[in-house]
């Protein structure tokens, strides 16, 4: 268990939760379209993948030369275990990306991919098959005003936390399944003039190492509005549920 305690930014906080997992070595970083760099507007974001890479009967090899931005396509040293409509991580870290294999060409080594990747990746960098895959986005929601992805969160700001079973990545959004909750910790009838890419948020932050889940209870500094609201968020895996794949994510 990681714990750490002082004042930052709140996508500061989005990317010490998604730094700390992937280390873990069971979450992946899946788009590196989604970072914290840019705070503007709902731009500060990042999602992951939870699923064990390679091993025993799945695809795990390298890359057998360099993938430039853009491309669709990528080469690697073994396509053995590798199967179409597999989703694959291809390379590791923060510069990792999650595709899903459409076509392999087992005489040459290439690998078609859903969607072309944004990142360029280097011969040598690691791509592995993936199992028990469930997708996990956090959105710093920093407008107010207007509903947004047809959740009506018009008068608040916060974190917006996504499940998924899918991942469209010419879309950058959630597919499949979807569950979505949305922290709301700045809100006001009238709208929120606070700017979460300025504010910070004094906090209290539980990480477990393994990737099962965090704590994290917060207190947004004094602004221009006064409706800021201390908060808690419990994220947690439910154990001995199938494949360790049920979380449940509870704030207040």
């Amino acid at each position: 268990m990681v714990f750490d305690t002082g004042a930052k930014l709140t996508a500061e906080l989005v990317e010490q939760i998604s730094t700390t997992f992937i280390s873990s070595g069971l979450w992946h970083n899946v788009d590196t379209t989604w970072t914290t760099i840019d705070r503007t507007g709902d731009l500060a974001r990042r999602v992951l993948i939870y699923g064990t890479a390679g091993g025993a009967g799945k695809g795990d090899t390298n890359l057998t030369g360099n993938v430039p931005n853009n491309s669709t396509t990528i080469t690697i040293t073994n396509v053995a275990n590798f199967n179409i409509t597999d989703k694959i991580v291809i390379g590791s870290g923060a510069t990792a990306e999650v595709r899903v294999v459409t076509l392999i060409n087992t005489g040459t080594g290439v690998i078609t991919l859903d969607s072309a990747i944004n990142t360029a990746h280097f011969g040598g960098e690691p791509v592995k098959a993936l199992t028990h895959q469930l997708y996990l986005a956090m959105e710093v929601i920093n407008h107010s005003g207007g509903e947004r992805y047809g959740y009506a969160w018009t008068y608040g700001k916060g974190i917006r936390f996504t499940f998924s079973t899918g991942w469209n990545s010419a879309t950058h959004v959630a597919s499949g399944t979807i569950q979505t909750t949305f922290m709301a910790f700045e809100s006001h009838s009238a709208g929120v003039p606070s700017d979460l890419a300025t504010i910070n948020v004094t906090y209290w932050l539980w990480i477990e190492e393994n990737g099962n889940g965090f704590v994290m209870m917060g207190k947004p500094e004094p602004s221009s509005s006064n409706q800021q609201q201390s908060f808690i968020v419990v994220l947690e895996q439910i154990a001995n549920s199938a494949n360790n794949l049920d979380y449940t994510l509870r704030w207040r």
